[in-house]
């Protein structure tokens, strides 16, 4: 099962257009929100947010219908979870790659306490009206109006049986109350004055509850209910649509500054920004931050802090905003001066590096020898982990400037430090690494010792300086390209070895929709290069499709190429594993299959969630026990793992990245198999008999790179990305009443190419057996 909450959140949900989605209720624009027909009474009274994921239908003339998009996407169209699912998707233009079945429990359970959360804040306003001490403090002592309070929707939370006795009322269970968190100690007794904290995407995850004017010695400001997540800063939701961004301490900080008409600010608790969160950020687009954190000591460390993690990192420009002498808080100013005084101070905001600069500096006495050396020798070690080529300037030059050193004399200094401190880091990692290897080679494990020493010598090539510039030397080369094979790769079609032009060493992506024959086509190239080269062993890491599966396709194959047998691999072998009452072609198949694996020139290994770097080794130990390997195959893309990475582009790319190298190391063909994206578009209903209609919408429909999940990363890394094109499988999507034959044309087409050359090729796929090839 496969979780889909992060996609939906991440890609379709933010894009999702309600005024196009909820057309059917003749939507209405309000400007914060579109009032619609309600599907429950008809009548025009609901609303909902732009950004919302709420229709209610409430106030005078309402019905009190409440109703998530998604429930009424699913229920107005007649819709499973899944169809609701790759629907939503489908509006966003979001192309949905794994192919499922998919898990919603998370999406869901967070769905069903958002709602509730949303019924208690929702009344909590309506407690507020009536709490005089809480009115008098966001009035008298944090400048909030009444409109303005309407607004962020604060609320008073007046005991936890108030809530129990209302939200029970509205039909909600005692369990789910709790679960909800709104039974957290402190919450409705010290601590009553309520707003919501939501997720990026603007679901409720929890409450934040702060004590009503200043609370006691060793009592927190705020409170939180239990199972709040608080891994997205506070208001991101509403301010994601900006590219740049203002950090604040705190939720009333945020609070405050959007009364005054600053939208573009987000509140992180305790003033302590978190990679995750940059993580966020970053996936929102955000381009630009600035830090305004409080101006006191606290504040002061907390700007250093973060600057530690957005200077890390690119593709986030910081800079840090400085409150006046005088003022602690941003509302201290804004009440003061105005609202423009604190617009004048962002636009006067300085740069992040050159801020994070003098700090450090500050750190030191410059006056003297010892505080020189400490300070450049600390600056040295953090402008190394700066990202940002700009930035790191801006560090580099505010060092030299305070050092009075010129620049060009700091970065000779700095190069040349660097390289003495990456000896001796080198200098520490062999030895490491040889003791490691004396204990391994002394207690008898090998194959670990092997890892061992090449994983280990690649990590420390990598960290190696270059010691000398080499030119051409044209004697040299000619002798070194007499070991290059040239030879071309046989694919066992001649169409298909002509089309593609492989050569060992190279790496080549194939691409096909869901039922197309991504993975048949796979299992014949495996079995042509078996039987083609059988002095090297050809392997097939399998991650979706089980081996004993996996084998009974092999062997329809097999028969049909060998025999001219056509059996169905669920029918004929699949059904008859436990008596072995088998045709005797597949008999016949099965004993060549096994031939083939006593001469070691046959690997299947299906081990789901191994790493690439799993299937590296496994190629590497092959090629070492029999000199070479003949060609090596994963199935698919999408589910082989790496060690650390889950942001699924950066997995992609590292798998692509560390393929592609096993085929350059090994020189043998790589093919790594991946999914494409369902034709854009609805289907239309076709005729059968319209041919020339068939053949223009089977033309339309024909995948491109942009198709592919990652095109331009699989078009670097690769030296041919083919797509295949099932014709009978395409036209089930828009023949309606149509028996899809068994015999099917399989177009292989050349997607991109190293050398810029395209072509296709049509083959005969018997989807019975499974056999492409050309027919004679």
């Amino acid at each position: 099962m496969y979780d889909i909450k992060d996609i939906f959140d991440d890609h379709v949900y933010p894009k999702l257009d309600r005024r196009e989605l909820l057309s059917p209720l003749e939507p209405e624009d309000l400007g914060h929100a579109f009032r619609v027909n309600c599907p429950e009474c008809g009548r025009h009274t609901a609303v909902i947010s732009k950004e919302g994921r709420y229709i209610r239908c409430r106030g005078e003339g309402g019905c009190g219908y409440v109703e998530g998009i998604w429930s009424y996407v699913q229920k107005s169209r007649g819709l499973s979870h899944t169809e609701t699912f790759l629907y939503l998707a489908d509006h966003v233009d979001y192309v949905v790659t794994h192919p499922g079945p998919y898990d919603f429990s998370r999406l869901f359970a967070a769905q069903r306490k958002s709602l509730l959360l949303e019924d208690f804040l929702a009344w909590s306003g309506t407690q507020l009206e009536t709490a005089a001490d809480a009115l008098e403090y966001l009035t008298k002592r944090r400048g909030f109006t009444l409109a303005a309070i309407r607004e962020v929707k604060l609320g008073y939370y007046p005991s936890q049986k108030a809530a129990l006795t209302y939200l029970t009322e509205r039909g909600y269970g005692r369990d789910a109350i709790e679960e909800a968190g709104l039974f957290t100690k402190g919450l409705g007794d010290t601590h009553r004055l309520v707003t919501g904290y939501r997720d990026r995407v603007g679901r409720l995850t929890g409450i934040a509850c702060r004590y009503v004017g200043d609370p006691p010695a060793g009592t927190p400001k705020y409170l939180y209910s239990y199972g709040i997540d608080k891994s997205t800063p506070y208001n991101l939701h509403k301010a994601r649509d900006f590219m740049e961004l203002i950090i604040v301490e705190g939720i009333f900080d945020v609070l405050s500054m959007r009364v005054h008409g600053i939208d573009t600010v987000i509140g992180v608790e305790g003033a302590r920004l978190t990679r995750e969160q940059v993580r966020q950020l970053a996936g929102c687009g955000i381009r630009k931050v600035i830090l305004g954190f409080d101006r006191d000591d606290a504040g002061r460390k907390a700007t250093e802090a973060a600057l530690d993690i957005l200077l890390g990192q690119t593709g986030i420009r910081s800079y840090v905003l400085e409150l006046p002498e005088g003022y602690t808080h941003p509302d201290e100013l804004i009440e003061d001066e105005g609202v423009e005084a604190y617009w004048e101070r962002i636009k006067g905001a300085e740069q992040g590096a050159v801020w994070k600069a003098r700090r450090l500096l500050s750190r030191y006495s410059l006056d003297t020898d010892i505080g020189r050396d400490g300070a450049f020798r600390e600056g040295m070690g953090f402008e190394e982990t700066i990202r940002d080529p700009a930035d790191g300037q801006h560090f580099r030059e505010t060092l030299a400037e305070a050092l009075e050193m010129p620049l060009d004399q700091l970065l000779v200094t700095l190069r040349t430090e660097r390289d003495v401190q990456l000896r001796r880091h080198l200098e520490a990692g062999y030895r490491d690494l040889l003791d490691e290897a004396g204990r391994l080679l002394q207690a008898g494990r090998f194959t670990r010792l092997r890892e061992h020493l090449q994983n280990g010598l690649y990590a420390l090539r990598s960290r190696e300086m270059v010691r000398r510039v080499r030119y051409f030397d044209r004697n040299e080369f000619l002798e070194r390209v007499k070991a290059v094979p040239v030879d071309e790769v046989d694919l066992g079609i001649p169409g298909l070895t002509r089309l593609v032009n492989l050569r060992r060493g190279d790496l080549v992506v194939v691409g096909a929709r869901g039922r197309h024959g991504k993975s048949t086509f796979a299992y014949n190239l495996f079995l042509n290069l078996v039987e083609r080269y059988p002095e090297a062993p050809s392997l097939f890491f399998g991650y979706e499709i089980p081996d004993h599966i996996a084998m009974a396709r092999l062997a329809t194959i097999w028969a049909r190429k060998h025999r001219g047998a056509r059996y169905a691999y669920r029918d004929d072998v699949i059904a008859n594993y436990r008596d072995g009452r088998f045709p005797k072609e597949v008999f016949e198949a099965f004993n060549g299959l096994g031939q083939y694996g006593l001469e070691k020139r046959f690997g299947f290994v299906y081990r789901p969630g191994s790493t690439v770097d799993q299937v590296v080794s496994y190629a590497q130990k092959a090629a070492d026990e029999r000199g070479k390997v003949g060609a090596v195959l994963v199935d698919y893309l999408e589910l082989v793992r790496t060690a650390t990475l889950r942001d699924e582009e950066f997995r992609a790319a590292e798998v692509m990245s560390k393929l592609r190298q096993l085929a350059q190391e090994l020189s043998t063909p790589v093919f790594v198999f991946t999914l494409m994206a369902q034709a854009r578009g609805a289907a239309q209903e076709i005729s059968a008999m319209d041919t020339v209609a068939v053949g223009r919408e089977l033309a339309r429909r024909r995948p491109t790179l942009e198709d592919f999940v990652h095109p331009r990363r699989l078009q670097m890394e690769s030296a041919t990305v083919l797509g295949i094109y099932n014709h009978e499988r395409e036209k089930d999507t828009f023949l309606r009443g149509v028996e899809p034959r068994d015999t099917s044309p399989l177009d292989v087409f050349v997607v991109a190419n190293r050398e810029g050359s395209a072509g296709s090729l049509t083959l005969s796929f018997d989807m019975k057996s499974g056999w492409i090839g050309e027919e004679k």
